[in-house]
């Protein structure tokens, strides 16, 4: 069709109201949040997908059409979580309902207890549902089913507020601190295989005096003030002699009777109980003591099974199993029963399927049922599941638009115990533990690129499957294998701020992979223990494990790359070592290792490699004052880490070049810098570099005297600090808000947050030879209080040997900080001479290195040399200046 372009304009516009160009744009936007709410990608991917080149303008153009940005879009869609999906009816219990919900409210601390399978759990959350909104801060429910260690608990809990472990603080110390004014109910489900943590519950009652806790277990906890309700099985009627119309709807008010005819009927449309079926109706729930699940499954074989012919099988069946296993509790007697009547029903390839899924720890895919299934099983993966979807041995549930299936805690046990007994445990312990270590190497490799948010999900989603199959190593010393797979994960651990659990895991097996003498001197071996110890190096320096001892880890580490002569772990172990040698102030050090590494990285053609190399010298030459260098170095680390798809890398590093965009007087470039940096960052939910990016910003603030923003910018870096336990973030935060509260004239806040980080500094770093340039900011913060209450002799002799430090350590920028800040104070006692001294000293130094003087101190600086022009005369004057300029670096070093 011919039609001029101003004619094609015309008849859009007509039919449309709007242009061609922003038709298609209004096109490209529905179809983006259409691929945000299928899970596509991250807000990166998305764009570019509908035709977006330029970030910024896509989250731009998103907002004008719906109201918030891409990533807020995502937070508002997401469905509300709720405390358990329900696919069938809760039958009765109604009178048990009512007298715990009148128990919550005279009782902190109720226990609902009962044997496996009596619907504890069931009742709890029908609780939980019905009571949330009578606490002002609701409810929570926390799972602890598949957690094995007791010590595992409170962090347990801190993940359900999605809180995370302090340096500074046990995990049940930062609960208190967070639930200690929240009047909330908190229900704990399945406590009876840690009841050693029941201490730890005393602890949270004692100081949070609003707190509810209602508790599920097979066990008492015997705690002071405990509230023991039992949950008993269902009532089942008597047997009748003789069965009438009156009889059936006398039957039909036991909820055992309710419970089994709701459940068959879902199995076998129109099963009603009658005058022929009710005896065995009511001789299976009586069987069966009123168990519900032990009902349940029984029901689900009607449409196998008659009532006669279900009562007799499972009468001989229960009775044989209670011969052969008389040393079981009476209550799991009649339970297992059940459940191995139910098993036999199963064919062999549906036995072997549910005994290798009992292994699970969570739930699971398909893909993971499939690679733990038997090769030679003439029943297919898919069909299994069905079938035991069927018969109630696996339940389904959806995460991140993905079925999963889980099994009942009992009938793992069961099938664990099933699985044992077929010696086939090894085997299907090394196929999920083959399964996970796929998964986990290649998100190891994906989890530096651009689907970051993607795979940390993934991982997340499988952690209790991933936690469990590296118990089940270490307890059948698989050690190769779980060496393969925990180095494989500890960028996760790390992103997650799971580093002491990572840490303590790696270390358990090297260990042990050392007292079996487990292949010495074999390569892959060697390499294996390599990786490990290099990653304990890691998160040991994240969470201020043992200075030295992390130094022996990287020492080791790197001996046992160069003996089997593994090029691309050495430089990666290099550039780590570099890393924590350079933040430590260990400059000669940090640069041979770093040098070396980035050589290495080259020859590999290894860009992030490279690209982190080059980061290691950014924060050295920044550090020097070496400015144009630094920015240089982190410049081209940018660019590196943005052609491979690493956007958090980048994202990282930006934060480090705004610190010198900050010291070049760059303020809008570095602010600019920052917000792209947080838009990334918080699609990728990595609150650790938020944080950051927070602190930087703050910095920025602080410097152009914008003091407020300062104050709101880093009370909120703070929060994140403290959520991922980040010591350094943690002190330097506390120091730079400190700093902003004294021209706020808020001395008192300034002197909690000042006192709060140098005591923390102290206990974190004192004796670790760790972070020298850190060491030196909460001591001169300190030195700025005393200066602002007039306590100018104490403030001088602060900062006169903190600039002795700094210069030592060659920092030049926070060199003529130090400078300016003793010639103010030596003004202040009229010591003249030396104030003009050491401001010219500042002054030629910030002109040799291209850093002018921040807008908070230019105001000060000129109104130390007013003073000084008033007391001493011209001449004078002009002598001091020249001869403090002639204080170069080599001579400041030589008078201190």
């Amino acid at each position: 069709m011919s039609v001029s372009s101003s004619t094609f304009y015309r008849k859009v516009k007509k039919y449309t109201d709007c242009s061609p160009t922003e038709y298609i744009k209004k096109f490209q936007l529905q179809k983006a949040a259409k691929l945000l709410l299928a899970n596509f990608g991250n807000v990166s991917e998305v764009a570019y997908e509908v035709g977006f080149n330029n970030l910024s303008y896509f989250a731009k153009c998103f907002k004008e059409v719906y109201g918030v940005t891409p990533g807020e879009y995502l937070k508002k869609k997401k469905p509300k979580n709720r405390f358990d999906v329900r696919t069938t009816s809760f039958v009765g219990r109604q009178e048990e309902l009512s007298e715990i919900k009148d128990i919550l409210n005279r009782h902190r601390l109720v226990t609902l207890r009962g044997p496996g399978g009596a619907g504890k759990t069931r009742i709890a959350m029908e609780v939980a549902d019905e009571v949330k909104d009578n606490f002002r801060d609701g409810a929570k429910v926390v799972r602890l089913a598949s957690i094995a260690d007791p010590k595992l608990v409170p962090s347990t809990i801190l993940r359900t507020f999605n809180l995370s472990e302090r340096p500074n603080q046990t995990p049940i110390e930062v609960l208190a601190d967070h639930l200690q004014d929240r009047e909330l109910l908190l229900v704990m489900d399945n406590f009876e295989h840690v009841t050693s943590a029941a201490t730890k519950i005393n602890i949270l009652l004692q100081q949070c005096p609003k707190l509810t806790i209602l508790i599920t277990s097979r066990e008492i906890l015997h705690l002071s003030g405990e509230y023991q309700y039992p949950i008993s099985p269902l009532p089942v009627p008597k047997i009748p002699d003789e069965v009438t119309h009156n009889t059936l709807g006398h039957l039909k008010e036991y909820t055992s009777v309710q419970l089994f005819l709701e459940r068959a009927a879902m199995v076998s449309s129109g099963f009603q109980i009658n005058n022929e079926n009710a005896v065995d109706i009511v001789t299976i729930c009586g069987y069966l003591d009123g168990l519900p699940l032990a009902i349940e499954l029984a029901a689900s074989q009607i449409k196998i099974f008659s009532p006669s012919e279900l009562s007799k099988e499972l009468d001989k069946n229960l009775s044989m199993l209670k011969s052969l296993d008389h040393d079981r509790p009476e209550r799991h007697q009649t339970l297992w029963g059940a459940i191995s009547w139910s098993y036999t029903l199963l064919s062999d390839n549906e036995q072997n399927l549910f005994q290798s899924l009992s292994l699970f720890n969570g739930s699971f895919n398909l893909k993971a049922a499939e690679a733990i299934g038997e090769e030679s099983a003439t029943l297919g993966t898919l069909d299994g599941l069905r079938s035991l979807l069927d018969k109630n041995f696996l339940q389904t549930t959806e995460l991140m638009g993905e079925t999963r299936f889980k099994m009942l805690e009992t009938l793992k046990s069961y099938g664990r115990e099933a699985l044992r007994e077929s010696r086939k445990e090894r085997v299907i312990i090394r196929k999920m533990a083959d399964h996970f270590l796929q998964i986990a190497q290649k998100a190891a490799t994906r989890i530096k690129g651009g689907r970051q948010k993607y795979w940390i999900g993934r991982l997340g989603m499988e952690l209790d499957n991933i936690r469990g199959v590296l118990s089940l190593l270490e307890q059948h010393r698989e050690v190769e294998l779980g060496l393969q797979l925990g180095t494989a994960l500890w960028r996760y651990w790390v992103s997650q701020n799971l580093m002491d659990e990572g840490y303590e895991q790696l270390k358990k097996l090297v260990r042990l992979a050392d007292h079996l003498k487990l292949n010495e001197g074999s390569r892959k071996t060697e390499l294996l223990k390599g990786r490990a110890l290099s990653a304990m190096g890691i998160m040991g320096m994240m969470v201020s494990k043992d200075y030295k001892k992390n130094e022996d880890n990287f020492r080791q580490c790197i001996r046992t790359f160069r003996k089997i002569d593994h090029k691309k772990e050495l430089a990666e172990s290099l550039n780590h070592y570099g890393w924590i040698k350079l933040t430590a102030g260990e400059y000669r050090e940090g640069t041979m290792y770093t040098r070396e590494a980035l050589e290495l990285h080259k020859r590999l053609n290894d860009i992030r490699g490279i690209a982190v190399s080059h980061n290691n010298f950014g924060w050295m030459e920044y550090i020097h004052g070496n400015l144009s260098k630094a920015e240089s170095r982190f410049t081209e680390s940018i660019s590196l880490r943005e052609d491979i798809g690493d956007y958090r890398g980048s994202a990282f590093v930006s934060s480090y070049l705004a610190l010198v965009d900050r010291c070049l007087g760059k303020y809008d470039v570095g602010l600019d810098r920052l917000r792209q940096a947080r838009e990334v960052l918080e699609e990728l939910e990595d609150l650790q570099l938020i944080s950051m990016v927070n602190t930087s910003q703050g910095y920025i603030f602080y410097d152009t005297e914008e003091f407020q923003k300062a104050e709101r910018t880093l009370k909120s870096a703070i929060d994140g600090w403290k959520e991922v336990g980040n010591p350094f973030g943690l002190i330097w935060a506390h120091d730079l808000l400190g700093l902003s509260y004294l021209p706020l004239d808020k001395p008192g806040l300034s002197k909690k947050c000042f006192d709060w980080a140098h005591d923390y500094y102290e206990q974190k770093y004192k004796d670790q030879h760790l972070n020298q340039w850190l060491s030196a900011f909460p001591l001169y913060c300190l030195a700025e209080y005393n200066a602002h209450i007039g306590n100018i002799s104490a403030a001088l002799d602060q900062h006169l040997d903190i600039l002795s430090r700094r210069i030592k350590q060659e920092e030049k920028v926070y060199i003529c900080e130090s400078l300016e800040a003793c010639a103010r104070l030596f003004a202040r006692q009229e010591n003249c001479q030396k104030a003009v001294i050491y401001l010219a000293s500042a002054t030629q130094l910030r002109n040799k290195i291209h850093a002018p003087r921040p807008p908070r101190s230019v105001d000060s600086c000129n109104k130390t040399l007013d003073l000084c022009k008033k007391i001493i005369p011209d001449q004078a004057y002009r002598e001091q200046w020249k001869q403090g300029e002639t204080y170069s670096l080599d001579k400041l070093r030589s008078i201190f």
